[in-house]
């Protein structure tokens, strides 16, 4: 089944290369399995029973508690990077911004399956207007996976731009290739 679109390739209207070289210099926002353990009580009883779902599903696989392979930083529009990058998004794509970041991962290190969802989950996650796109803005290399659902994104030219199928799909990315892994996440309502 297929579980995103491609949209098209946004490298002349957004300049890939400046956004990594910002993002670059940037620290952002650590992310690892201490932080999904650590963060299983702030929201409702149905986000929190999902939590702990992925966390012990990591665990349960393997995952180390002391960090191990599970490492990636969030850098979000507006604090890492120029929010007009995210207007800009926003307009190409005809979707109103609710959550944009870029996430950065370090060679050797992966965010297993799990999904993406945020404070507001509960009241967002019906909503038939909701939507998500990957931006692909790094240059194609060997080892640098996304995977969302059973379908896997490798060596996309940077640029490209895939509409997700269904916005919370599961999801998963790894870097085993020889630098740094980055990738736009748009999510958002749309306009039409």
């Amino acid at each position: 089944m297929q579980r995103s679109e491609y949209i098209g390739n946004f490298l002349e209207q957004i300049d890939c290369n400046s956004l990594l070289e910002k993002v670059k210099l940037e620290q952002g926002d650590k992310r690892s399995i201490l932080g999904v353990k650590e963060n299983v009580t702030w929201v409702s009883p149905d986000y929190n029973d999902a939590k702990r779902q992925m966390y012990e599903t990591w665990e349960k696989a393997g995952y180390a508690e002391d960090g191990g392979s599970v490492e990636w930083i969030n850098l979000y529009g507006g604090i890492h990077f120029d929010y007009d990058i995210v207007l800009k998004f926003s307009e190409l794509v005809d979707a109103t911004s609710h959550s944009c970041w870029v996430s950065q991962m370090p060679v050797g290190k992966c965010a297993p399956w799990h999904w993406d969802v945020n404070k507001d989950y509960d009241s967002i996650k019906n909503n038939p207007k909701m939507v998500r796109y990957s931006f692909f803005i790094d240059k194609p290399e060997p080892g640098k996976v996304f995977v969302i659902n059973d379908e896997a994104h490798h060596m996309r030219e940077q640029g490209s731009v895939y509409k997700w199928k269904k916005w919370d799909d599961w999801h998963l990315g790894f870097n085993c290739g020889l630098s740094e892994k980055f990738l736009f996440h748009f999510i958002g309502y749309s306009n039409t």
